[in-house]
């Protein structure tokens, strides 16, 4: 289209390059034409970029200037009329009519179009404003899309970005793989909705040499023609080309096209920087989730270890007060004392069985009891209804419940425990050498007040509290000066009527110890030489050693899997002086010292060994001279190990202390499966701690 001058609606502005005189009479021909004009130069080279973008026409006499102008818009040429080499070239590049400096004194100018030079100057021009336009809105819009991936807080928003971000702005449709370390595959975590309608619902890739694998593992990002078969795309008969890029360690980012004819190397280029974006996105979080996993870690371990400590605090107070305790009663006050000043528990107290071991009975307490002793029985039965110290009795385990409320229907004791604010129970059974002494039950206010650092050290201490007891009660029984003598019948379900029953023999009981592992050792004399092989098994019996044999008697070594009368006895402070078992039952004879209580004593008896009945009771009074020799056995039995005492045991019942001897030290020490020398050795030992308590009235922490 041509335009003129006189066309208002079409008039273009105006830029002169001339001489002076030149200059001036264009500018008022111009103005007279109603022409504006854009601005006046003195020089072809004023002619910047900027100035020549901004003007709708340029009037020059250099053709520098002339492929400049705006494709656009008209352009007016005024040419100096010296310029004949110019206007030669203007009409060889098409211009129809020039105006040169003669023209002006007819004032007239008109508008002239080059036509070819215009026309390819008009489609390059557009061509190079569009792909700068592209380019600085492919750059805006990547710097807002890495901005918005890279301040994204979570793993999951990062990769629904990268897919969002990859999808609007260059309109790719793509999948994200994480890497599962677990299970040792990639698994798509996020994926635009075209991906799925072009290959379909992406599965997982596994370590099976797939381009989606390779490019995870190699870090080289992938094409079509590598990934046409990936198992990320099962059904990829609408995808025509694709590529996959590495997210590092975290992953693999996998697009695809429909259109046949993709330039999937120019897309690599452009998916960099999203997916650079995003893995660093996934560092940076993977990071602040590692140190939030470190902290919460040495957190949780710190706490740990305050726990561990306040419980062996705890520990080392509760073994001061068993070491200084003189009697049961203060022994229990001490232990007690010192569990209530924790801050978890708000009651403790000691519970021993009844005397027909069918409940508990509570013997001390320290806390705030709030009448719950007085209103919950405590039955010894292993019933998840059952208050935790009857269970705990029952099982001879620690019992826990974390959380009464949590089934409050479950057992009338829990409604009175919550309406006390009781949420939390621990109870654990005092057992030492298969005896029950009792049952130590904490209570705490909170859900889970005692942790598991807390519960372990009472639990392990628990038989430390029983040896304790044994211990101060073995001590007030043999101090005490009046004893009671009880007769009783044994019933043929004990351990040593059911091998009189097997050998069909009498056996009388000779004597107990307790080996190191706790196994408990009795020895048993038998009439005569035996006629029936003694090593059959027999409930109860876990072996059976003939220690001696003589003409008119055999002693054996009998390992019991069960709690034998003799220690039982023994556990409360009694002794077992005679017991003889045949096939039908059995007779003891046991002395039990003032300060035992002979109703607890049968109980025990009952309810950890054989049924028992009382058929006669006698007082016995006590003189000096057995009262010395109690001390004496006291005093030498605090020196002696288990190992030692099992020992030098074995030996007096085998007639090794005999003279001549019914048995060797070889013999004995094969009968107790050690060498020779090891058993001299205990002898040894044993004989000089008892000459040092006899002759220089040692004690045992002398001794040993």
């Amino acid at each position: 289209m041509v335009h003129s001058l006189e066309d208002a609606e079409t008039t273009p502005g105006c830029v002169l390059v001339g001489t002076s005189e030149w200059i001036r009479t264009a500018t008022a021909e111009l103005a007279a034409e109603a022409v504006t004009v854009a601005g006046v130069v003195s020089a072809a080279s004023d002619l910047t970029d900027d100035r020549l973008e901004t003007a709708t026409c340029v009037l020059t006499d250099e053709r520098a200037a002339l492929a400049a102008v705006d494709g656009a818009c008209p352009t007016v040429y005024a040419i100096d009329s010296t310029a004949d080499e110019a206007i030669d070239d203007l009409r060889a590049e098409g211009a129809t009519e020039i105006v040169v400096k003669r023209s002006v004194q007819k004032p007239r100018l008109l508008a002239h179009r080059l036509q070819r030079t215009l026309a390819a100057a008009d489609c390059e021009r557009e061509r190079a404003l569009t792909d700068q336009h592209r380019y600085r809105a492919a750059l805006d819009a990547l710097s807002d899309a890495t901005s918005h991936i890279l301040a994204v807080d979570s793993e999951t928003a990062a990769c629904e970005s990268l897919i969002d971000i990859v999808a609007d702005v260059l309109e790719i449709d793509g999948v994200v793989y994480r890497f599962d370390d677990r299970a040792t595959e990639l698994r798509p975590v996020a994926h635009s909705a075209a991906y799925e309608s072009t290959v379909g619902s992406p599965a997982a890739v596994e370590p099976n040499g797939s381009s989606i694998w390779e490019t995870f593992v190699t870090g080289d990002p992938s094409t079509a023609d590598d990934i046409a078969t990936s198992p990320a795309a099962p059904d990829a008969t609408a995808a025509q080309s694709g590529l996959a890029v590495s997210l590092g360690e975290h992953g693999v980012f996998v697009a695809v096209s429909s259109a046949p004819d993709a330039d999937v190397s120019g897309a690599i280029e452009l998916v960099k920087p999203f997916v650079a974006a995003t893995e660093t996105t996934l560092d940076r979080i993977g990071q602040r989730q590692r140190r939030h996993d470190c902290e919460r870690d040495l957190e949780r371990q710190t706490r740990r270890l305050e726990r561990l400590d306040a419980a062996l605090e705890t520990r080392r107070d509760i073994e001061q007060s068993l070491l200084t305790a003189d009697s049961r009663t203060e022994l229990e006050r001490g232990v007690l004392a010192r569990l209530t000043k924790c801050d978890a528990c708000s009651l403790a107290w000691f519970g021993e069985p009844d005397a027909n071991g069918n409940s508990l009975e509570p013997r001390a307490h320290a806390g705030h009891d709030r009448g719950y002793l007085d209103a919950v029985p405590v039955p010894t039965v292993d019933e998840s209804t059952a208050e935790p110290a009857g269970r705990a009795a029952r099982a001879k385990a620690p019992v826990y419940v974390e959380n009464v409320a949590a089934s409050v229907h479950d057992g009338a004791w829990r409604g009175e425990a919550l309406s006390r604010n009781v949420l939390c129970v621990y109870a654990v059974p005092l057992v030492y050498d298969g005896f029950l002494y009792g049952v130590l039950s904490i209570y705490g206010d909170q859900r889970d007040a005692f942790d598991e650092p807390f519960r372990s050290m009472l639990a392990d201490l628990s038989e430390t509290i029983a040896y304790a007891i044994d211990a101060v009660t073995r001590t007030h029984a043999l101090s005490d000066v009046g004893r009671t003598e009880v007769e009783l019948e044994v019933a043929a379900d004990a351990t040593l009527c059911r091998l009189a029953a097997f050998l069909d023999e009498r056996v009388r009981y000779a004597g107990v110890t307790t080996r190191d592992d706790e196994t408990q050792v009795v020895f048993a004399a038998v009439d005569g030489p035996l006629e029936t092989e003694a090593h059959a098994p027999v409930d109860g019996i876990s072996q059976v050693v003939t220690v001696a044999e003589h003409e008119d008697e055999t002693v054996l070594q009998l390992r019991l899997t069960e709690p034998s009368l003799g220690a039982i006895t023994d556990a409360h402070g009694a002794q077992l002086r005679e017991f003889v078992a045949d096939t039908t039952g059995g007779r003891a004879r046991i002395d039990i010292p003032d300060a035992v209580d002979v109703r607890d004593l049968i109980a025990g008896l009952s309810q950890n060994g054989p049924d028992v009945s009382m058929v006669a009771r006698r007082a016995v009074a006590t003189d000096s001279c057995s009262m010395a020799a109690n001390h004496a056995r006291s005093a030498v039995l605090e020196t002696v190990t288990d190992r030692q005492r099992e020992v030098i045991q074995t030996a007096y019942h085998s007639g090794f202390f005999e003279w001549p001897r019914h048995a060797n030290g070889e013999e004995i020490a094969d009968s107790l499966e050690i060498s020779s020398p090891a058993f001299h050795k205990h002898v040894r030992a044993v004989e000089r701690k008892l000459f040092a308590v006899l002759f220089e009235g040692a004690t045992a922490s002398e001794v040993n």
